[in-house]
């Protein structure tokens, strides 16, 4: 992003897809599409510390979503990835190094999700009409749904419901830290939509 109204130019992100979001120590996390990899860019900085290969780890396909389970849900801190258009979520196991690196190991995946799946969060803990661990996932060809999640943090597709309907090419997914307000763009019309009433998700890694 170029100065323009006070924007600020922060990094370079080529690629970049359905999910970005913060590591430990002020990372910039996120994935890559169609080149299938997952970058870590440090605070300052404006080209990524590392990039990972995630072909070789063994997702089938690019990510759009990826996020860390958050405290409260089973699984709770370990990294979860969605590749399109074959909608394998996957676990990423991974390690920080000495210098703050995630360094990730082979992938497992162990649901697949229908309907075109990207960007994925977390549904914060104790908001309104959610009685039970859920995410909420933006599906390219069926707007967005919510599906309850297990003791591993990963959806349970028999209870996926409808979150917002008559919404075609949703993609990202992000709960705004501060405000708990659920924020995602949708491909080709350029549109930044925004859901209000969730309560505030717990704050990124330290």
């Amino acid at each position: 992003m170029r100065e323009a109204c006070g924007a600020r130019h922060i990094g370079d992100t080529p690629y970049v897809d359905a999910n970005l979001f913060y590591g430990q120590g002020g990372l910039i996390l996120y994935t890559e599409w169609p080149v299938n990899r997952f970058a870590e860019l440090r605070p300052g900085a404006t080209t990524p510390a590392l990039d990972n290969d995630l072909a070789a780890l063994g997702l089938l396909d690019s990510p759009g979503g990826a996020a860390f389970v958050p405290p409260g849900f089973g699984g709770a801190g370990e990294l979860r990835m969605v590749g399109w258009p074959s909608n394998g979520w996957y676990h990423v196991p991974y390690t920080v190094d000495a210098t703050g690196l995630y360094r990730l190991s082979a992938a497992t995946m162990t649901v697949t999700l229908p309907n075109g799946s990207g960007g994925f969060a977390y549904v914060p803990s104790g908001s309104p009409l959610f009685t039970r661990p859920s995410v909420v996932v933006a599906e390219w060809s069926n707007s967005v749904s919510a599906f309850e999640v297990d003791a591993s943090g990963d959806p349970i597709t028999s209870t996926r419901r409808p979150f917002l309907t008559n919404l075609s090419l949703a993609w990202g997914a992000y709960f705004e830290p501060v405000t708990g307000d659920y924020m995602f763009p949708t491909w080709g019309s350029n549109r930044l939509i925004i859901v209000q009433g969730f309560v505030a998700p717990p704050p990124p890694p330290g």
